[in-house]
Order: C-alpha cells, then sequence, then structure tokens
C-alpha cells in the first residue's frame, strides 16, 4: 500500500498540472463573398481630364497702335516710351498729349505686348482716373500697366495744367471733361473693341469717375471706385487745412461759399443719375478718404433705387489704407467687369 501512494499521487498531480486543456478549434473561414463584403470598397480614381493647351498669345504691333493713336484728331502728339521695369517686354507704353475744350493735356496709355487670339483684333478699353491733385499723386506708367495686365487697354489723364499741360485743374468740375475726351479717343482706336468702355477711379480719381458715369454712362460699361471721393462736404469736414486748401485753390472756395460747386463734386447727391455698375472698395484703415465716404455711397445708391450686387456692390477690406494693398481688389474687380461685360 505504501508503494502505490507514491505513484497514486503522481497520478494525481499529472492529471491536475500536466494534462494541459488543448486550445478550441480555429473558427471555420467565413466564405470568401463574405468577407469580401466586409472590406470597405474602394472608389475608381478620378479620370484625369485631359490639359487643354492654352493658345499660344499674339503680339500686337507696337507701330500699328501709335499710327492709330497719332492718326485721331484729338491727339496733338504720341510717341512709344520705356515700360516700367516690372513689365519690361509684357507691356507697350505710349506718352499722349490731346485737345480739350481750349486746352491740350498730357497722358498715357498702355497696352499688352501680347494677347489671347481672340482680342487681337480689338481690346476692351479701360479709362483709369487718377488720385491726388497737380504734381501730388500724378499719374504714372505703372498704374496704367497693372489696370492693362487684365487685359485691357488703358488711357489715363494728368488732367489739365499738370505736368506741362495747358488750362487750371478745377479738381471735379470742367476737367472731368479730360476724361470723357479720353472715352471718345478709346472708342476710335483700331485697338479698342465695343462700344463702350469700363471705368476705375482710385481716390479724388473716383470723384472723377462719379462725374463721368454721370455725364457719360451710355459709354460706360462698369466701373470700380477704390478709396474713393463720394462726398466733397465729408472730405471737407474730415480732412486737415492742407486738404481744404485744395478746394480753396482748385475750385474756389469752401462749402459754405460754394455750395453748388460742392453738390457737383458729391456723388452721394446725384446717385440717381447713375446708371452704371459700380463697385465701390474701401479700407476701414483709410485716413485720406474716410470710409463714411464708401457707406454713405452705398447708402445713396441703395435710396436710388439701384438693387445691391447687381447695380453696385461694396466691398470693405478689414484692416486696408489708403492704397488697398494686400488686398483682393483687383481681383474683385476683374471679376466685376467680366460679371457685366458686353
Amino acid at each position: 500500500m505504501r508503494k502505490l501512494f507514491p505513484a497514486l499521487l503522481l497520478a494525481l498531480l499529472l492529471t491536475a498540472c500536466g494534462a494541459q486543456q488543448q486550445p478550441p478549434a480555429p473558427a471555420a473561414p467565413e466564405p470568401a463573398q463574405e468577407a469580401a463584403a466586409e472590406e470597405p470598397k474602394q472608389e475608381e480614381p478620378p479620370k484625369e481630364e485631359p490639359k487643354k493647351e492654352e493658345p499660344e498669345k499674339v503680339k500686337l504691333d507696337p507701330d500699328a497702335i501709335l499710327a492709330s493713336l497719332q492718326a485721331h484728331e484729338s491727339i496733338v502728339r504720341a510717341d512709344r516710351i520705356a515700360e516700367p521695369q516690372q513689365y519690361e517686354g509684357r507691356m507697350l507704353v505710349y506718352s499722349i498729349r490731346y485737345a480739350v475744350d481750349d486746352c491740350e493735356v498730357e497722358g498715357y496709355v498702355a497696352v499688352p505686348a501680347e494677347v489671347k487670339p481672340e482680342l487681337a483684333e480689338g481690346l476692351p478699353g479701360l479709362i483709369y482716373c487718377r488720385g491726388g491733385n497737380r504734381s501730388f499723386s500724378p499719374l504714372e506708367p505703372l498704374d496704367l500697366c497693372r489696370q492693362a495686365f487684365g487685359g485691357y487697354a488703358v488711357f489715363g489723364s494728368q488732367y489739365r495744367g499738370n505736368f506741362g499741360g495747358t488750362g487750371k485743374e478745377d479738381f471735379g468740375g470742367d476737367d472731368v471733361h479730360d476724361l470723357t475726351k479720353l472715352v471718345d479717343v478709346a472708342l476710335d482706336m483700331d485697338f479698342v473693341t465695343g462700344e463702350k468702355v469700363y471705368l476705375v477711379g482710385f481716390s479724388r480719381g473716383g470723384m472723377m469717375a462719379y462725374r463721368v458715369c454721370q455725364d457719360y454712362g451710355d459709354k460706360i460699361q462698369a466701373c470700380a471706385v477704390n478709396s474713393g471721393l463720394a462726398d466733397s462736404y465729408l472730405m471737407y469736414e474730415t480732412r486737415e487745412q492742407a486738404m481744404k486748401d485744395v478746394y480753396h485753390q482748385l475750385v474756389g472756395g469752401g462749402p459754405d461759399e460754394l455750395p453748388e460747386a460742392f453738390d457737383r463734386r458729391s456723388a452721394t447727391h446725384f446717385a440717381d443719375e447713375i446708371n452704371v455698375p459700380i463697385l465701390i472698395g474701401q479700407g476701414t484703415k483709410d485716413v485720406r478718404v474716410v470710409p463714411q465716404q464708401a457707406y454713405d455711397m452705398a447708402d445713396a445708391l441703395k435710396a436710388a433705387g439701384k438693387v445691391e450686387d447687381v447695380d453696385y456692390k461694396l466691398i470693405i477690406y478689414e484692416g486696408a489704407q489708403h492704397g488697398l494693398s494686400g488686398t483682393t481688389f483687383m481681383r474683385d474687380q476683374l471679376q466685376w467687369f467680366s460679371a457685366h461685360a458686353e
């Protein structure tokens, strides 16, 4: 019995410890079609559209453009000049002197050197209304080249009495004729197409552009005003003495002495006479033309029955100063003109 006890004990230990439970047999695999159905379905990559080759641009003839300018009865002199360095080889630039009323006025013309084939027979015309007055903030060829880069034939004026021109600038009076004359000149050019031109006004040029829209609206396709003077009363009130002096020197006095002259130079007073689609761009940090000018002009257009985003549009650029640098105004302008193209 003693001999059997160790053997019996060993057998019990082997049963408890040595005979480990075997893992369960693996489950039978799911049918292949069910497993496949559970995997996320991968979408086929989109088929790449064949890239459209851009048609080769057509070079414009600089001599033909010069000949067209020189042949116009209102142009006293036209010369080709060097383009700004930033646009070297990409622009054709001309200096012109033209007759308006009893004056001769200096100006510039800028045209892209190469254009898409569909523009080879003629570009849309654009009149650029400079800001400033007299020799302050004069018109530069660079101003016109920036506009021409969008595919326009651009014309700009220094206004009468400036840079060798005759007559006297009067800050939104008869010098508006210097721009309406350019409208007619542009539409007569062989290299300009269409029966209307586009209009851009910067700062003081905004006042001029509004006046052109008032007097010559049937020849303006669409207008863009950036940081534009819309109310001479407000300008006189909000600016320093130097700006008040401009009114006294060029217009002849202040609003108390010359209310009719100030009305004439305030588009907020004749918004009902403007029938041109107008884009208004304004920076909130502008201290030269305060933002209230833009708000008041938009309100005046609305009060005159104009439809927002159709007849006019106001875009406020947060933090932007007078020049709207760093904003999307140029792109917004091109989109506005495209939306109101012939």
